[in-house]
C-alpha cells in the first residue's frame, strides 16, 4: 500500500481501469485493475517497487486516500481526485467517481479538525458532491475550489451551490468550473449564481467548445478563447449582506434569490406580516 508520509500536496488521477497518485515528494504511485481465473487483483507500484493486492483497484486507491486524509495534520497546497480523459466504460468510471467522493466524504467526517487545503480539485457527477467535500474542509486557508463535469452530457444549475451558504463562515474562494460546452443555459445559470455568491471572489468557466451565441453575450467579459475560459469576478467593495447586519437588519431568502433580488426586513416580525 502508498505510505503516508506528512505531505503537501497530492494528486489523484483515475479512470475506470486504473489510477495514478503524485506525492508532493515526488513519490509516485499506479494502481491497475488485472483480473484473471483466480479473480480480481491490484498491481500497485510504489517508484521502483511492486506489490499485488487481492482487491479491486479502486477499493485500493480508496483505502490509501482515507488514510492519507485521516491522517494528514498539515496544510495542503494542493488537493486533487480528478477523473482521466481516457476511459472504455463510462458506467464503470461513473461508478468509481462516485465511491471515490463517498470515501472523501467519509474521510473528512472522521477527522477532529477540519483538512486544510489550499486549492481543491474534484471530479463530481453531481455538484451536491463538491458541496459536501467544501463544508467539510478548513473555509480559512481555502482560496480555490475546482469542480469538474467529465462528461458530456453534465449540466449544473445555480441552485445547487446554495448549500454552500448555509453553516458556514464568510471566507471566500474562487470557483472554477470545467465542462465540456459552454451554452446560454449555462450562462444564465451563471448569472443566477452571481446573483447570491457572497461565498465567490470569482467564478471562471473553463470549456472545450463554446456556442457562438455566448461569445456575443461574453462581450464585454474576462473571456480568452485562447485559453477557452472566462472569469466573471465579483465586486466585494459595498456587501449588502454585511450592510444589514450591521445594521440589525434580517435577510430573507426566497424564489426572488434565482432573479437576484434580496428581500430585506427591518423591525418587528409583526410588522413584516401587516
Amino acid at each position: 500500500k502508498l505510505p503516508m508520509p506528512i505531505v503537501y500536496d497530492e494528486i489523484f488521477t483515475f479512470n475506470d481501469q486504473e489510477a495514478r497518485g503524485t506525492l508532493h515528494n515526488w513519490t509516485s504511485c499506479h494502481y491497475e485493475h488485472v483480473g484473471g481465473s483466480a479473480g480480481v487483483s491490484t498491481v500497485v507500484k510504489i517508484d521502483h517497487s511492486e506489490h499485488v493486492v487481492d482487491d479491486n483497484f479502486i477499493s485500493v486507491v480508496c483505502e490509501d486516500v482515507e488514510a492519507f486524509v485521516k491522517h494528514q495534520t498539515e496544510e495542503l497546497d494542493f488537493f486533487c481526485l480528478t477523473a482521466l480523459e481516457t476511459y472504455e466504460d463510462q458506467k464503470m468510471l461513473e461508478t468509481n467517481i462516485n465511491r471515490m467522493c463517498r470515501c472523501l466524504e467519509n474521510s473528512l467526517q472522521s477527522r477532529t479538525e477540519k483538512l486544510k487545503v489550499k486549492h481543491f480539485n474534484l471530479s463530481v457527477l453531481e455538484i451536491s458532491q463538491v458541496v459536501s467535500a467544501v463544508n467539510l474542509l478548513d473555509r480559512d486557508c481555502l482560496g480555490v475550489v475546482t469542480v469538474r463535469l467529465p462528461f458530456e452530457d453534465q449540466v449544473f444549475v445555480a441552485g445547487d451551490f446554495i448549500p454552500l451558504r448555509e453553516g458556514q463562515k464568510r471566507q471566500r474562494f474562487n470557483m472554477r468550473i470545467e465542462l465540456h460546452e459552454f451554452l446560454v443555459e449555462v450562462l444564465e445559470e451563471v448569472r443566477k449564481l452571481l446573483a447570491y455568491a457572497s461565498q465567490f471572489d470569482s467564478i471562471t468557466i473553463n470549456y472545450e467548445t463554446i456556442d457562438e451565441k455566448c461569445i456575443e453575450l461574453l462581450a464585454g467579459a474576462d473571456h480568452r478563447l485562447d485559453r477557452k475560459s472566462v472569469m466573471f469576478s465579483i465586486d466585494h467593495a459595498y456587501d449588502p449582506i454585511e450592510e444589514m447586519a450591521r445594521n440589525g437588519s434580517i435577510v430573507i431568502m426566497d424564489e426572488n434569490m434565482s432573479q437576484g433580488f434580496i428581500s430585506t426586513y427591518r423591525g418587528s416580525l409583526e410588522q413584516e406580516a401587516d
